[in-house]
């Protein structure tokens, strides 16, 4: 007989917290102890940060109206709850579960859905068989309200002077200065699936995507003012896109356990350059400044894993991963200043992009053993290749994005190092108790490594330690131990 389960819908009382509730809170304006011991609130994620399970296990529908007393980035750092006034709270649960063999399930879940903090989450699926869900959080975080600043555009990727400020930039009125608000919000995206083919095998895919905008604070270098450095803080813009995915096969036995998997990550930005104006030179071929912004890049990565058990004490186990890490953002001129259209001539840009390129490997293999009662050992072999494949240039290089927009002729020439290595480690690891609770262990290991386009070609690795432990009380343990690694490898290069 088929029996279906669901909880009964329960009701929450619509809520008001007026300002006369927290006079109290004056002087620390969060929402803090006094309210704390009224249920209420304990159960309203916005209030409360302690767990109550009740949120996942009744069916509610919550709605109401909360008031914030004061302005406070610091108490709405992470919530959103910056301003002074009234804001929304609104959570629901619905769950429903199949108490027969199938133990079939869903449910949907909600939480500060009136807030930039809000969370959904929807799943389900038969439990031992299959799920899927999809879920959503909303993350603010507020950095600081009181930042004055002298640019216009704030907000934006291009920060200009006022034209009082480019007048005469030796005099930054207090007056030309305005206020800011930093803060950024990230939305995060969840897809999952997975399914039990049968008693040995199972796969999983999942997806997430990260969207990041708002502002973040940076330091710009600029250009020299009578004989002196000069710098600034300014907000640039953020608008960036994260994506990853993850698909991965299983087998597990009493014996042996397997994994054969596919990673993908993508960084997309919306912005590869961030313009402002320099305030301490009225220079006009001086007065631009650029800087670049994190460019987009991808990797892709398959991996395998294994286990298998040889007798009851015997077990060996091996990591593979391959991986291909990608960056081919065009290149910024040399300068946002001059002709940068003649910047082929002295000197000019070799290439239009860096067509980065790094190749990873990892092989780690290793054998652990029981041979005799209180004998414990292992030995363990990694491999790891890093081959950085990114061409060879020589580059140019301007300071501060100079008025000429063009290297000149004698300008310092940079040539790029894209260092690759590989390593060759070998160890083995031993512990023997030697008497009741005391264990004495010893290891050795060797380690090889080679660098192209490095100051040094190689290094070899030698390590030996012992150590004695033994538990001095229920809650001290003791150890003396001696360790020695001398390392050992070619010159450096002058």
């Amino acid at each position: 007989m088929k029996q279906n389960i669901h909880v009964p819908l329960r009701r929450r009382t619509v809520v008001l917290a007026v300002g006369a509730a927290l006079a109290a809170l004056a002087a620390a304006p969060a929402l803090a102890d006094p309210l704390l011991t009224i249920k209420l609130f304990r159960d309203s994620e916005v209030m409360f940060r302690d767990a109550d399970m009740s949120r996942w296990a009744d069916n509610y529908v919550e709605l109401g109206v909360g008031y914030n007393s004061s302005d406070s980035v610091r108490f709405g750092q992470f919530s959103g709850l910056t301003d002074k006034g009234a804001f929304p709270i609104a959570g629901f649960n619905w769950i429903s579960r199949d108490q027969t063999n199938d133990a079939q399930y869903w449910q949907i879940h909600g939480a500060n859905l009136g807030l930039d903090s809000r969370k959904f989450k929807a799943e389900g699926g038969v439990q031992g068989r299959w799920g899927a869900s999809f879920s959503f959080d909303g993350l603010k975080k507020s950095q600081t309200e009181s930042a004055m600043f002298i640019h216009q555009g704030l907000g934006s990727s291009n920060l200009t002077l006022p034209a009082a400020a480019v007048a005469n930039p030796t005099l930054l009125a207090p007056a030309l200065l305005q206020p800011f608000t930093i803060e950024q919000g990230r939305d995060i995206y969840r897809l999952g699936l997975n399914a039990a083919l049968n008693k040995e095998w199972d796969f999983k895919i999942n997806y997430r995507e990260d969207r990041r905008d708002g502002t973040r604070m940076t330091g710009v270098a600029t250009t020299f003012l009578a004989g002196r450095g000069s710098a600034m803080i300014v907000p640039y813009q953020i608008d960036d896109r994260t994506q990853q995915v993850e698909a991965v096969l299983a087998y597990v036995s009493k014996v042996a356990q397997f994994q054969l998997g596919y990673t993908y990550s993508r960084f997309d930005n919306a912005l590869n350059q961030f313009d402002v104006q320099n305030p301490f030179s009225s220079a006009a071929a001086n007065l631009n400044q650029r800087l670049s912004l994190a460019p987009d890049n991808d990797h892709h990565q398959i991996f395998a894993t294994g286990a298998y058990r040889f007798g009851k004490a015997t077990r060996l186990s091996a990591t593979y991963t391959y991986g291909i890490a990608r960056q081919n953002q065009a290149f910024l001129p040399y300068s946002v200043n001059g002709t940068t259209a003649a910047a082929s001539t002295p000197v000019g840009l070799p290439r239009s992009s860096l067509d980065g390129k790094v190749i990873n490997t990892l092989l780690d293999v290793a054998l652990t053993t029981k041979p005799i009662d209180k004998l414990n050992l292992k030995v363990s072999y990694q491999y790891r290749d890093s081959d950085n494949r990114t061409p060879v240039n020589q580059y140019a290089y301007i300071s501060r994005d100079a008025a000429s927009g063009v290297p000149a002729a004698g300008a310092t020439i940079r040539t790029n190092a894209p260092v690759s290595t590989t390593e060759n480690k070998l160890s083995l690891e031993g512990d023997y108790e030697i008497a009741a609770k005391t264990v004495l262990r010893a290891g050795l290991e060797h380690s090889n490594k080679k660098y192209t386009l490095s100051d040094r070609t190689d290094t070899q690795t030698n390590k030996l330690s012992v150590e004695l432990r033994r538990p001095i009380s229920d809650e001290f343990l003791g150890s003396v131990g001696y360790s020695r690694t001398p390392r050992r490898g070619a010159d450096y290069d002058k």
